[in-house]
């Protein structure tokens, strides 16, 4: 997949969309590794680093042992 391709993709506009929703509502929601790791790489894409930032620190607290 092309990396414009991975950002403009349903698949990650859903992710982020509701991401970004459930932070506003101020509830949590659990998300594997792997779609942090997609959400940080979208903000940090996107030039938006204190929200990749949070992204981080929701992942810590979600997956305190993981290593990826």
């Amino acid at each position: 997949m092309k990396h414009r391709e991975f950002y403009n993709s349903p698949v990650l506009n859903s992710l982020v969309t509701e991401y970004e929703s459930i932070v506003q509502s101020g509830s949590m929601k659990y998300y594997e590794a792997s779609d942090f790791l997609q959400l940080v790489d979208y903000y940090e894409q996107e030039t938006m680093h204190s929200k990749a930032l949070e992204v981080i620190t929701q992942a810590i607290n979600c997956h305190p042992f993981s290593v990826s």
